[in-house]
């Protein structure tokens, strides 16, 4: 039986307490000494008792009472047991190794159940009961250890122990040792699966470039690993998207490690899908790692790059040369000869464009339509683009499209001044990086710049300041902005070409670095986004949970806190719905399972104020190599170092006698007291607010039932 005490508490000392009872008792008595009319003294008795507790308890009240009461509970110690579940346990001869595993849990579960919490595990822990052993399906995709050791770690139960049954292959998560070694109880870990050596060949790995050019060859490395085929001749092939792109034949090394490089040449860019695929051999026991499928993303070979001026220039002719000697840029020209003529008017190829160089424009002689055309494709398709304000730009007619530009116009003047750049390296590198040294931008000739206010807007950065005759002043010269999906960077400045003319000399790739920097830091992909959507990995298993994330910012790039996003999940004969649910500001995420294997697609769409944002389309793939059946070879190293490093033992499951035999032993020196403490603040408490309001009823009524004033 547990034990119990219980004491009380009062805001002021007994040596005042105390005589304060005394004076309320002696107070009671004296009023009911003589009563008027005259009363038995067994009423006199009755009323004194009620007037001294209605008193003794607003007395309590008013001190501020607690009462504490603790006793103590034994609680009973409990094994957490574990069994694995997941696919890599259902191969060849397996039958009757999970038969032994039902028995084996049973024979340590059936004369102490309520001592034992069973769980099965591969993704995640599942509780399971002793009558549902027969109803284990080992159908997980993956086996996650470190799910188990954190479910350990945040139990309240009094946990002896915890037995593990598996045949200890990680497919899912890191390796759980270091976490359990911090547990102060033991695991216990029992070995299931397959010990024997087996003649496999396997697609370790692959090394690749995430990143590579369109129609530029690069190599793809596999590793390929075998045991007991030694000197056997075997075929790796490469397909791309399914299709095949090369193979090669080659003799299985002794040592057990083959490297296979293959050249590979995209001619398409985007994401593209690689598959590696070993031929099979007679009497290979596993097959489903003989293929490896990878995501690479193929960037384009020619970057696009629209001029369009307002008027021919020196610094139109200075820009077009600069870019013209990049192999990798292609150039689009359109040019305002006049108001009425303008040199290959077409401006339907900004639309092919990835980014657009604008020089002088919108100039004095550029209609309002030929600059509404060009700004609004900027707008409507987020146009990365590089911008010169020169002499020619028309300030008023660019104010109008303020909106999209990365600074604001304000009182519009005709004078200039000359001004010489002021290089800020700590800014400026973030786009040049590494591509210019300080030495560099010395001694650059001054440009010619509008006094105009140009002000950067919020969101931009500057990345050089003027001086003004050698008087530093706080005159932006150079800008960039990356907000939402769209990129710019302007020169607020004219006469470019002097930077060209006098460099040409000392160091004449400085003007053609400069500009290439430029249009490759807009045509890059890493534009920060409002709305992101991604998947954990790109290679799935059937069955195996896909975890999506989004990230959905506003304008300003804080966190949204309430949205409805819908997903899509598809293929060509395949379509998924889903909601993602809000994580915190700004998170949203949701998983899927796909039983059926192949290549997916998946966008988003987020509303929230009355914006709709659609995600850019995402890729994976859902593939028939399944990763529990990568490798079925039980790991009894780990489940050693598992149990050891917790002072448990690893058990074989032909030993479980000796391992119940343990738990017991382990059950028997884990009972213990736990001390449970409550207060009761009596001020407080509504009973003792009723008690005092029915003894002062009950007086009450005494005294008007025998008439007593």
């Amino acid at each position: 039986m547990p034990s119990s005490n219980f004491h009380i508490s009062t805001e002021i000392n007994l040596f005042y307490l105390i005589p304060g009872i005394i004076i309320l008792l002696v107070y009671s008595y004296f009023i009911y000494k003589y009563t008027i009319p005259q009363v038995s003294t067994l009423i006199k008795t009755l009323l004194v008792t009620i007037r001294s507790i209605s008193i003794l308890l607003i007395l309590i009240l008013i001190f501020e009472p607690v009462l504490t009461i603790s006793y103590k509970k034994i609680i009973e110690p409990k094994i957490f047991l574990f069994t694995d579940n997941s696919k890599s346990l259902a191969v060849k001869d397996s039958l009757k190794r999970l038969s032994s595993n039902i028995d084996a849990i049973k024979n340590l579960v059936t004369t102490q159940s309520s001592t034992y919490n069973i769980f099965t595990f591969g993704v995640n822990p599942k509780p399971l009961s002793i009558d549902s052993l027969n109803k284990i399906k080992y159908n997980e995709p993956v086996t996650n250890f470190d799910k188990i050791i954190s479910l350990l770690k945040n139990s309240e139960d009094n946990i002896a122990g915890a037995v593990i049954i598996s045949d200890g292959i990680i497919t899912d998560g890191s390796n759980p040792i270091y976490e359990a070694e911090k547990l102060n109880f033991p695991i216990f870990t029992v070995g299931i699966g397959d010990s024997s050596i087996q003649k496999d060949v396997a697609v370790k790995e692959v090394l690749y470039n995430q990143y590579i050019y369109a129609n530029k060859e690069t190599e793809i490395e596999a590793l390929i690993t075998q045991k007991g085929f030694d000197n056997s001749i075997i075929s790796a092939s490469l397909f791309e998207e399914d299709k095949l792109i090369q193979t090669k034949n080659f003799n299985l090394s002794e040592t057990g490690f083959n490297k296979i490089k293959f050249d590979y040449t995209p001619k398409n860019y985007g994401e593209i899908k690689l598959s590696i695929l070993t031929s099979q051999l007679k009497n290979e026991d596993n097959l489903f790692n003989n293929k490896k499928t990878l995501f690479i993303n193929v960037l384009k070979d020619k970057i696009k790059v629209a001029i369009i001026a307002g008027s021919p220039s020196p610094d139109l002719s200075a820009v077009s040369t600069a870019l013209k000697n990049n192999e990798n840029i292609d150039i689009i020209k359109i040019i305002q000869i006049t108001q009425n003529k303008i040199w290959d008017n077409n401006i339907s190829k900004i639309d092919s464009a990835d980014v657009l160089v604008l020089i002088d424009f919108p100039a004095y002689n550029s209609s309002s339509a030929f600059s509404q055309q060009v700004f609004s494709k900027i707008e409507k398709n987020n146009k990365p683009y590089l911008m010169i304000v020169s002499n020619n730009t028309d300030m008023h007619q660019l104010s109008a499209y303020e909106k999209i530009l990365p600074f604001s116009i304000n009182n519009i003047s005709n004078s200039y001044i000359e001004i010489t750049p002021n290089i800020f390296s700590s800014s400026i590198k973030s786009i040049f990086s590494k591509s210019f040294e300080d030495k560099e931008w010395e001694n650059l000739p001054p440009l010619t710049k509008s006094t105009t206010e140009l002000m950067p807007k919020p969101g931009s950065e500057i990345l050089v300041k003027g001086t003004v005759r050698n008087i530093p002043a706080n005159i932006p010269l150079i800008i960039s902005m990356n907000i939402g999906r769209q990129k710019s960077f302007a020169i607020l400045a004219g006469d470019i070409w002097r930077w060209q003319l006098l460099k040409a000399e000392k160091n004449p790739y400085f003007f053609s670095k400069f500009l290439n920097n430029i249009i490759k830091w807009l045509n890059t992909a890493e534009r920060q986004n409002q709305f992101i959507v991604k998947t954990n990995k790109k290679i799935y298993s059937e069955g195996e949970p896909i975890d999506f994330v989004a990230e959905l910012y506003d304008n300003t790039f804080a966190p949204i806190d309430s949205a409805k996003i819908n997903l899509t999940v598809f293929n060509d004969n395949q379509k998924y719905e889903l909601i993602l649910e809000k994580v915190k500001d700004g998170l949203f995420q949701s998983n899927l399972e796909i039983n059926t294997r192949g290549n997916y697609s998946y966008e988003a769409t987020a509303e929230y104020d009355g914006i709709i944002l659609k995600s850019s389309r995402g890729r994976f793939s859902v593939v028939e190599s399944d990763i529990e059946k990568l490798n079925t070879q039980m790991d009894i190293n780990f489940l050693k170092q598992l149990a050891y490093a917790t002072k448990g033992n690893y058990y074989f499951l032909n030993n479980i006698d000796e391992l119940k035999k343990q738990l017991n032993e382990t059950l028997n020196t884990s009972i213990k007291e736990k001390t449970i403490t409550s207060e009761i603040n009596l001020r407080t408490d509504k009973w003792l607010l009723i008690a005092i309001i029915i003894s002062f009823s009950i007086e009450w009524f005494i005294r008007k039932r025998y008439g007593m004033i």
